[in-house]
């Protein structure tokens, strides 16, 4: 497979944790040669976390046995609770027991050390392939939220990848006014208005309200302007 021809790797970024330096550096190395963007190389479970949180990548290789504690697959299960984001395990051979504990974070691929650098690229090219096809399922007029985010303008859903992300009603109705008015400021008494279509409630109220939202999604979708409002824009 041409290293260089294929649209699909074009801006995909990668996290590698992985806590063998050789093994992280080889892996790099070949990414880079096939034309993947390597954000950064994790080695411990705080590394992989912060890393994840600060570049939101397309794609993490996750070293099944990492070392310490929590191992790989219990930093997957954290990652994945807030970004849900596409993880492929690097594994050597591994006992029954980790393979079933690994198959519940429902990762989207494994590659079997020692690693074959055409068995890397495909595996990744694969991934990307189905995360095309799943994003090819949410039906409807669609914005690009970034951040492998997306909302459906007719069913007034939001997805991260093809996951609906689950809202109350009155936060569905508030990311939904505020899509309304896309990389718009949106003053405070505005969105309160027309969220609960009354003057009378306090501004405390909409910032509980924004912060549960917050909680659940990639904090950088819901921007504050201070002393104002809010914004939210798609990249």
């Amino acid at each position: 497979m041409d290293r260089h021809s294929n649209g699909l790797k074009k801006d995909t970024h990668v996290v590698i944790v992985e806590d063998e330096t050789i093994i992280a550096m080889d892996i790099q190395q070949c990414l880079l040669e096939f034309g993947y963007i390597v954000d950064e190389v994790a080695s411990t479970t705080e590394e992989a976390v912060f890393y994840v949180d600060k570049y939101q990548p397309n794609i993490v290789l996750m070293d099944i046995k990492l070392k310490g504690s929590p191992d790989g697959i219990e930093v997957v299960d954290i990652i994945q609770q807030k970004y849900k984001v596409p993880v492929i395990y690097l594994t050597s051979f591994s006992d029954e027991e980790t393979l079933k504990r690994a198959q519940f974070t429902k990762p989207y691929g494994y590659i079997v050390k020692p690693i074959d650098e055409n068995q890397l690229n495909i595996t990744i090219m694969m991934v990307l392939l189905k995360l095309k096809d799943e994003q090819k399922k949410i039906v409807g007029e669609v914005i690009n939220m970034g951040d492998n985010y997306t909302y459906n303008i007719k069913t007034k859903n939001l997805y991260l990848l093809s996951e609906k992300v689950n809202l109350t009603k009155k936060e569905s109705e508030f990311f939904a006014f505020m899509v309304d008015r896309l990389n718009t400021e949106v003053s405070y008494d505005e969105i309160i208005k027309n969220v609960w279509y009354s003057n009378e409630i306090p501004t405390s109220t909409l910032r509980s309200l924004v912060r549960r939202v917050r909680n659940k999604l990639n904090e950088n979708l819901i921007e504050s302007i201070s002393l104002k409002g809010y914004k939210v824009s798609n990249k």
